[in-house]
């Protein structure tokens, strides 16, 4: 599947399937570093709704998605952990830097060199190691007492 701006749940800063267009699937060739992995991180490049822009999302599963040009992916390295990057992105400091050096037309863009010209402290990443696992287990259990709600109603 392509991914698209309708597979970010902003509001909730995680992923969602979007069922709202038909030409999702993709049949021809892809190059092998366009399918993405499970626990990817990606942000959208393109503003189609207030907000959209510095918000993340993990792939669910490895080998269905597709990376597509409205989407970017984040690559971590030593000095980034990838769960502490993942909430890193939406942090007030990096979505204002990005509203910012979005090209304002009707509908904004940024681009991942924007991303990574976002000037943010990182602490060391045995600190960050700490802080995207523990951030990690609380959107854990809101998502179950999410369900459990769901499933009381």
């Amino acid at each position: 599947m392509r991914l698209t701006l309708g597979n970010f749940d902003y509001h909730n800063n995680c992923f969602k399937d979007d069922k709202s267009k038909d030409n999702l699937y993709f049949t021809g060739s892809v190059k092998k570093e366009f399918i993405l992995k499970k626990d990817d991180i990606i942000t959208p490049l393109t503003e189609q709704a207030i907000g959209l822009l510095g918000s993340t999302a993990k792939i669910p599963c490895s080998g269905k998605y597709i990376q597509s040009q409205d989407v970017a992916l984040i690559k971590c390295n030593k000095k980034l952990n990838p769960d502490f990057a993942f909430y890193l992105i939406p942090s007030k400091i990096v979505r204002n830097q990005l509203s910012a050096a979005a090209q304002q037309t009707k509908i904004r863009h940024t681009s991942p060199d924007k991303i990574k010209d976002c000037s943010v402290w990182v602490p060391e990443y045995s600190e960050q190691e700490k802080i995207g696992k523990l951030l990690s287990r609380i959107d854990n259990k809101i998502a179950i007492n999410r369900q459990i709600n769901r499933n009381l109603a």
